[in-house]
């Protein structure tokens, strides 16, 4: 499935059993390999209703997904049958080991293409994930920002996310480069099935699909201090994502092994989507990595950064630590400034002029944010991306707007302290 946020969530979808075709063999593949889907389950790929539904009501409380780990694909995993599918000589092996965790899996998602292009797929089994695989949608309905043609990506100018892009593509960039150099010293003749536009749809499968290595133990976290790197759960990301949707993550034993399960805690009604939750994302790491957005994303956040500094602050719009720690980092700027001179100056004028500095800074961040709602071009701007720029912007403002009222009281409480002081400051109109 696509992996976004479906409005069809809400209202029932007359559905049945008759599946896509890929659908069915991987229905087949699952129950060979000890996976479980719930038998209620359907899967429907048609544009405004893709996901998996219920053809009849589902109870709370149901495990609708079970996937085995050794049906996991892991980066180790991943290696080993790249090096095995790629390497004709010896030369490459030490050099495609050294690829990341990323570019391992990646590399081990394009052998299956590659494969079934030259007609091997059935004759390579350490290649194993082929009705997996053939789940995914095609390549040209992925909808992240390096999916966006120029005049979409031109929209994202003056916002975090139009950095944030130019310097994924480039860090991908790289890596298929050096992937393709290994393949090379290896001496395969796939070198030139291994494009930039495999690279890049691998990458964007595994953004969007990915969970972290973490969970696959015995004591699953997700914990960022456990270090993760990514893996695939293939059955557990076929379902679509809705924020706060109560789901939980299991793991369990079986006769086959320890597997991975997703629990349904509110029951479904027949016709009604069955969800995952993949937990709290702003909408700029939805874009990016999974190519949809959530409309008033409590979740949304924004980088700020002052000029000079190696620090920079991700403030939400609800949440006082980041924004704390920016207007600290501010005073703390304007007093170091101060201390061999005039270490004698009120609190309220330093005050008063971080205000000023987060007042500056908020501005210029807003003055920025492009203006998508003149774009009316269908045939340049696709609706659905403008729809989801749209939604972005929106979210970066409002986070700015949060910002600007916390500078400006901060303004009124110097005025008021000043005032205490017995000091009335005057303004000019251009002041404020």
């Amino acid at each position: 499935m696509a992996q976004r946020n479906d409005s069809t969530a809400s209202r029932p979808f007359e559905t049945n059993s008759n599946e896509p075709e890929r659908f069915v063999k991987f229905r087949e593949w699952v129950a060979k390999n000890d996976g479980f889907i719930h038998p209620l389950l359907s899967f429907v790929t048609e544009a405004e209703n893709s996901g998996a539904f219920a053809l009849d009501d589902i109870p709370s409380d149901t495990t609708v997904l079970s996937c085995p780990f050794q049906i996991a694909v892991t980066p180790e995993q991943a290696s080993k049958a790249v090096v095995q599918f790629f390497a004709q000589n010896n030369a490459g092996h030490s050099s495609i080991l050294g690829w990341n965790e990323r570019m391992r899996i990646c590399g081990y998602i394009i052998a299956h293409w590659i494969a079934v292009d030259a007609g091997i797929i059935d004759s390579t089994p350490i290649l194993a994930h082929l009705p997996y695989l053939r789940t995914y949608p095609p390549p040209e309905a992925l909808s992240t920002p390096l999916y966006f043609n120029e005049e979409e990506f031109e929209l994202l100018k003056g916002t975090n996310l139009y950095t944030a892009v130019l310097t994924r593509k480039q860090e991908l960039e790289s890596e298929w480069q050096q992937c393709l150099a290994s393949i090379r010293d290896c001496g395969s003749k796939h070198t030139e099935q291994f494009t930039w536009k495999r690279y890049l749809a691998a990458t964007t499968y595994l953004s969007s699909r990915s969970f972290p290595s973490s969970l696959l133990s015995k004591a699953p976290t997700l914990s960022s201090s456990a270090n993760p790197h990514p893996v695939l759960l293939p059955i557990i990301d076929v379902l679509n994502h809705a924020r706060g949707h109560p789901v939980s993550w299991s793991v369990n034993d079986s006769p086959q092994g320890l597997q991975f399960s997703v629990i349904q805690h509110k029951s479904i009604p027949k016709g009604f989507q069955v969800l995952n939750n993949y937990g709290p994302k702003p909408n700029n790491e939805l874009l990016l990595g999974y190519g949809f957005v959530l409309p008033d994303n409590p979740n949304d956040t924004t980088i700020l950064k002052i000029g000079g500094s190696q620090k920079s602050w991700e403030v939400g719009k609800t949440g006082d630590e980041a924004l704390l720690g920016l207007w600290e980092e501010i005073l703390d700027r304007l007093n170091g400034g101060r201390v061999a001179e005039q270490d004698d100056t009120p609190a309220w004028e330093t005050q008063l002029e971080a205000a000023d500095v987060l007042s500056e800074m908020t501005q210029a961040q807003i003055s920025r944010l492009p203006d998508v709602s003149r774009i009316k071009d269908k045939d340049v701007v696709r609706e659905q991306v403008r729809k989801m720029i749209e939604v972005y912007v929106e979210g970066q403002r409002q986070i700015l707007d949060r910002i600007g009222s916390f500078a400006e009281s901060q303004r009124q409480a110097a005025i008021q302290a000043a005032k205490d002081d017995g000091i009335d400051l005057v303004f000019d109109e251009s002041d404020g």
